[in-house]
């Protein structure tokens, strides 16, 4: 419990981790017309990018429901000043 008036619980995400590739924790807080997951996620400068967007994905389709918003902070280590295509 965060206060008196917001609900909230950890989410166990575990399985979604995979070193270097995604690190992740979250957070859900109700309210009576919907929800907010607060995702912090990491991925290693080395790890496979292609993976991270693999389990991301997965991860982010267990988790979405009507009604629903996601919040996703982090780092996922990509030079968006190098021409690549994973900006």
């Amino acid at each position: 419990m965060l206060g008196k008036d917001i609900c909230y619980k950890s989410l166990d995400l575990t399985r979604y981790c995979e070193e270097n590739n995604l690190e992740i924790c979250a957070i859900q807080i109700a309210s009576v017309t919907n929800q907010q997951i607060i995702l912090c996620v990491y991925k290693s400068p080395s790890g496979n990018f292609h993976q991270f967007l693999k389990l991301f994905e997965i991860m982010l389709m267990s988790l979405c429901r009507p009604k629903t918003e996601f919040v996703i902070c982090g780092d996922v280590n990509i030079d968006y000043l190098s021409d690549s295509y994973r900006k």
